[in-house]
């Protein structure tokens, strides 16, 4: 999730989108980045709206792709779903669409990704 936020973070940041950094570390992500080495702020632990907007993004497309996956345009009409999901920050300049197409294509990429590979075990 954190590569979303760096992404969107790169394209537009203000004072508001800057909450999307979790300012509090829980004990497991403190750990995670201690035993990594990532003090140079190269790894951070997204805010919870932004977690559980993501969460609720991700839940909406696996719904809806499962279905209809077949279906031409479907990047698209995910996004366009996706666009009811609230934002995660009260920015009126927050790049919604922009984000929402980055997330569907990536998850786009890495369903069908593994579903070859499972189908290619079968044969």
């Amino acid at each position: 999730m954190d590569i979303y936020r760096k992404k969107l973070l790169a394209v537009h940041s203000c004072e508001i989108c800057a909450t999307l950094k979790q300012n509090e570390t829980d004990f497991g992500s403190d750990t995670y980045i201690t035993m990594k080495n990532y003090h140079d702020g190269a790894l951070l632990v997204p805010s919870i709206n932004f977690t559980i907007y993501m969460s609720r993004c991700e839940n909406l497309f696996l719904a809806y792709f499962k279905e209809n996956k077949h279906l031409p345009g479907i990047g698209e009409k995910i996004a366009k779903i996706l666009e009811k999901v609230n934002k995660p920050v009260e920015c009126q300049q927050f790049p919604q669409t922009y984000l929402l197409r980055l997330f569907v294509r990536d998850r786009i990429h890495h369903v069908l990704r593994f579903e070859n590979r499972s189908t290619a075990k079968l044969r």
